[in-house]
């Protein structure tokens, strides 16, 4: 007997945790979209792990996404409703800021089952491989083919996680006495592993190049991703001339000093933007590029013209250039930190007491009136 209320018990537990969840994989698909999972509408709380898609921010959106060497900036899974079953309403959520998701019902079942869309959203500075998980909310139940209605339509929400498979980028290993040049397929964040004693090129962009020799740590990351958006605020001291722009993203910290090499005309100008400020760089000229060193990359622009405008950009507020700091509307940035004494409500008194005394006379003067009408009439 008790051998018997052992296995019943045992047998109920697993029941139990099978309704609480469990853990499937995401298979690879022949169709456009390149993953597929299957659901039911007695999967709820499923988990997908197996399988998952390795993502980047920088990267192609055509990769194979099988792993870190083949991340993809975008993937699509196919959502495949369980044989004779079909999906009636789909939604999503991504519980991490690192990914962006979206879906499709399309016919909720083959051969055009839903389609759930991912996307890279790492930070410029997320350079290791993290976690992601998002969340799937499903409708979904039995298809009848003959009046094609679906019916028993069960609430599931399944759920896809991502171990270690989201980064900014791919990741490059940097060897001893070799170049490279930053591309999607490649990536942007190189990844140091030993000291560097025969010189190292970078080619960040066509006219940005970044030379490496010394130590740079053990297993050091960093991001060469270059942005060349025009900075506004100095672009408005400029009036048709030429300036490039040069920011690297996340104003990167190596561990040793690297040489930056620009390519421009011997004519030009090189200046530094860094919080909201200009200056311009000490640096040398040779065969049609500007040189210097640094300790830390940043935002760099060359123009045509020597620059004009105010070194500090900070005059009108204390903004730097990733934050700005709010000024009153009054643009008064010395009362900004100024206690406002308490309205006394003084001024709102005073209207109303002069309206009610204009009231006042217009009534006594209403009243005289009809007196004095009255009293002409009897007389």
């Amino acid at each position: 007997m008790k051998k018997t209320l052992s296995i019943l018990l045992a047998a109920a537990m697993a029941l139990g945790l099978a309704t609480v969840g469990f853990a499937a994989d995401i298979e690879r698909s022949n169709h456009i979209s390149g993953f597929s999972l299957i659901v039911s509408s007695r999967d709820d709380n499923a988990e997908y792990r197996s399988g998952a898609p390795y993502l980047v921010t920088y990267g192609p959106d055509n990769g194979a996404a099988t792993d870190e060497e083949n991340a993809a900036s975008k993937v699509k899974i196919e959502i495949e409703p369980a044989s004779g079953q079909r999906i009636t309403k789909i939604s999503t959520h991504a519980n991490s800021k690192n990914v962006k998701v979206s879906s499709k019902i399309y016919d909720g079942m083959s051969p055009n089952p839903p389609v759930v869309t991912i996307k890279g959203n790492a930070g410029v500075r997320d350079l290791d491989w993290e976690d992601y998980e998002v969340e799937i909310d499903l409708e979904i139940g039995d298809y009848n083919v003959a009046d094609g209605r679906t019916y028993n339509v069960e609430d599931v929400t399944v759920t896809i996680y991502g171990d270690e498979a989201i980064a900014y980028s791919r990741i490059c290993e940097v060897e001893d006495d070799t170049n490279y040049t930053i591309s999607e397929k490649k990536g942007c964040v190189f990844k140091f592993i030993e000291d560097i004693d025969e010189t190292v090129r970078i080619r960040c962009s066509d006219d940005v190049d970044v030379y490496f020799r010394g130590d740079y740590g053990d297993d050091e990351l960093v991001n060469l991703g270059i942005s060349t958006d025009a900075i506004s605020r100095v672009d408005d001291f400029y009036f048709n001339t030429n300036v490039n722009y040069y920011k690297f993203l996340g104003s990167p910290r190596p561990g040793s000093k690297v040489q930056v090499a620009i390519e421009a005309d011997p004519d030009t100008y090189l200046y530094e933007f860094k919080n909201n400020k200009v200056s311009e760089i000490n640096a040398g000229y040779d065969n049609g590029q500007w040189y210097f060193s640094t300790r830390q990359l940043g935002t760099y622009f060359v123009a045509d013209e020597e620059y004009k405008g105010p070194d500090d950009l900070n005059s009108d507020s204390s903004s730097s250039e990733e934050e700005t700091e709010k000024i009153p509307p009054s643009g008064d940035a010395d009362n900004a930190n100024k206690i406002q004494n308490p309205s006394t409500g003084s001024n709102d008194y005073m209207g109303v007491a002069s309206v009610l005394l204009v009231i006042s006379v217009i009534v006594v003067a209403g009243l005289l009136f009809y007196h004095n009408y009255r009293k002409r009439r009897r007389s």
